[in-house]
């Protein structure tokens, strides 16, 4: 592919491959670089017309979910999908068996598919998040993690691709700049469990269980909440070691 992606506007689609209704759709983003990225997206979830309206609804979703949202953002997203192009291996074809067919097309250019799917998906992810916030639809990403006495708050604005942990602790209060790589490893980590709205709590307390806000207040026992994930302790320790890296670790 060519390298003078900052001078070319691209289009890129993605299609879920052998994923059923309600859940398949169709991503179509366009982004035109420049100071900032003026951008075109939506996302269509098809071949809902083969269902009934209560199939729909009893998977979770409103019967109204497509995206659709035109407007631009800051720069650091061209800097962010011209690293992605870099490391990027293309092939003339898609691969039938992925869960995913992700089409890149440069303006004056043919059809390109990346090998690397997963990067793709992933970075097509954070640019939905990136719309929804920018659309003020939802609002930037607010986590908390507490055990006992110490609190770490995570924000993140997929916007401008910044994320911020701060420690509470007595008196103590930390604040500091992450590396936006960290947070996709934190969030990767956080969603591998499934959790139950009926086990929300409205707060959490200091007395020694394990607490996560995973967004809007929904606070989680995790040290009695019966989570839907193998090997609990495992995954509990990983957790509380990546909110441990990110107060520890480098700054951004």
């Amino acid at each position: 592919m060519k390298r003078n992606y900052m001078t070319n506007t691209i289009s890129i689609d993605y299609f879920t491959q052998n994923i059923p209704a309600p859940y398949s759709f169709h991503i179509h983003a366009e982004l035109a670089p420049s100071d900032s990225v003026a951008i075109s997206f939506s996302l269509t979830y098809t071949d809902r017309e083969t269902l009934e309206e209560d199939e729909i609804l009893n998977e979770g979703f409103t019967g109204d979910d497509d995206i659709n949202w035109s407007g631009s953002l800051p720069g650091v997203w061209n800097e962010s999908l011209e690293d992605l192009i870099k490391k990027t291996t293309w092939s003339g074809k898609a691969d039938k068996l992925s869960r995913c067919k992700i089409k890149v097309t440069l303006a004056g250019d043919e059809a390109k598919y990346p090998a690397n799917t997963g990067s793709w998906e992933y970075w097509l992810q954070e640019l939905q998040q990136a719309c929804i916030e920018t659309a003020k639809v939802e609002k930037p990403l607010e986590m908390d993690f507490v055990k006992g006495e110490r609190k770490l708050s995570l924000k993140g604005s997929f916007e401008k691709r910044e994320a911020f942990i701060e420690e509470r602790l007595g008196g103590l209060v930390v604040n500091k700049k992450i590396p936006w790589e960290k947070l996709g490893k934190v969030l990767k980590q956080i969603y591998i469990a499934e959790y139950y709205p009926e086990d929300v709590q409205p707060n959490y307390n200091t007395k020694g269980d394990t607490f996560l806000n995973i967004g809007g207040g929904q606070w989680f026992n995790l040290s009695k909440t019966n989570l839907h994930i193998s090997k609990k302790k495992e995954w509990l320790s990983k957790l509380e070691a990546s909110f441990e890296d990110l107060i520890t670790g480098p700054s951004a």
